[in-house]
């Protein structure tokens, strides 16, 4: 059986912005060990999820 979730962002949000969300959202998500798929909204380019996710591994804790 499959579930839905759906999260809906009111009001403007920047692609940067846009891009840490849903890159977090995957996060959670994948820690469940669950099948699953994010699917961003049409305006998205997932070529810049993909590079919000890689600068992520160059941030300095």
């Amino acid at each position: 059986m499959s579930r839905t979730i759906t999260v809906t962002i009111k009001g403007e949000v920047d692609d940067d912005r846009y891009a840490d969300l849903a890159n977090a959202i995957w996060l959670v998500a994948y820690n469940t060990g669950l099948e699953f798929t994010v699917t961003p909204d049409q305006e998205a380019e997932p070529s810049r999820l993909n590079e919000a996710w890689r600068n992520y591994g160059e941030v300095s804790w």
